[in-house]
């Protein structure tokens, strides 16, 4: 297991990432996850209009993407209402923040997920897009490299992507866990509890409790997950609260019981603080 981690949004601030890069997505502050968003083929369509509908196409096709976009993280008002409600630090964080942006990339499959967890692993989103970048050319850009591709790629092609060995092993570790059933499919992974999945991921090697909570924050969109592990989730909460020190994982597990259900989007929150300055929530 690689240290204790950086926020997949460790990085948030800098590049707005698509919360887990490419996506702009959400990658908290572990290594900050990525997230660009792939473009959906209606959105595409509608920003390449036909030449003689050119004028009004293009503002249409905006309009309606931010639309779209609005009502996807609409679903998030409650939540955020609920961590205003919880005290003054939190209503101050989400007032400064603005609302929530949380992107889940809910077609991946728990396979993909788990080897872009890793890749991020401890870096930023911008660094771990241009890692899984290079891992997609080595199979002329494909969509993304199967199972059985990664166990045949040698060492040396994996490490000039950017892999070190530690996470060379844990992806083909994970390739393995897909062909044997180790690694569920989605919809079997959907099935399972927070914790059963969890436990059953741990299993392989390399694999963490973190890396599983990006899974089920990022592919599962499972609201009520806090990564307490990830560095930026800890440092966050020091800031929001001014503590000398980082609360320790088990603490923050404990002290974040009272935002139930709505912990995914304090982690979101919690990976967007600030740093410079110090406080600026005071």
């Amino acid at each position: 297991m690689i240290g204790k981690r950086r926020g997949p949004h460790d990085a948030t601030i800098e590049i707005n990432r698509a919360d887990m890069g490419k996506d702009g997505d959400d990658r908290g502050r572990h290594a900050p996850c990525p997230h660009r968003k792939p473009e959906r083929a209606m959105d595409a369509a509608l920003r390449q209009p036909h030449a003689h509908h050119l004028r009004t196409a293009t503002p249409r096709g905006r309009r309606r993407k931010q639309g779209i976009r609005m009502n996807l993280f609409s679903r998030y008002d409650g939540s955020v209402a609920f961590l205003s409600s919880h005290d003054d630090d939190w209503a101050r964080l989400i007032d400064l923040v603005g609302p929530c942006r949380h992107d889940p990339k809910a077609a991946r499959e728990p396979y993909e997920a788990l080897v872009r967890a890793i890749a991020y692993q401890q870096l930023t989103a911008k660094a771990g897009d241009a890692i899984v970048g290079r891992l997609k050319r080595l199979f002329d850009n494909s969509d993304f490299p199967t199972p059985e591709d990664l166990i045949a790629t040698e060492f040396d092609q994996l490490h000039s992507c950017g892999f070190s060995a530690s996470k060379i092993a844990t992806i083909k570790a994970i390739a393995r866990g897909t062909l044997d059933g180790l690694v569920p499919t989605r919809d079997i992974a959907a099935a399972m509890t927070d914790e059963a999945l969890i436990d059953r991921m741990i299993g392989i090697k390399g694999i963490g409790r973190w890396t599983v909570e990006m899974l089920l924050m990022y592919s599962l969109e499972r609201m009520d997950i806090l990564p307490a592990d990830d560095f930026g989730v800890c440092e966050g909460y020091r800031v929001l609260k001014s503590l000398p020190e980082q609360p320790k994982p088990r603490e923050l597990r404990e002290i974040s019981k009272p935002w139930s259900p709505h912990r995914t989007v304090a982690a979101w929150y919690l990976w967007r603080i600030p740093r410079e300055r110090g406080n600026v929530l005071k």
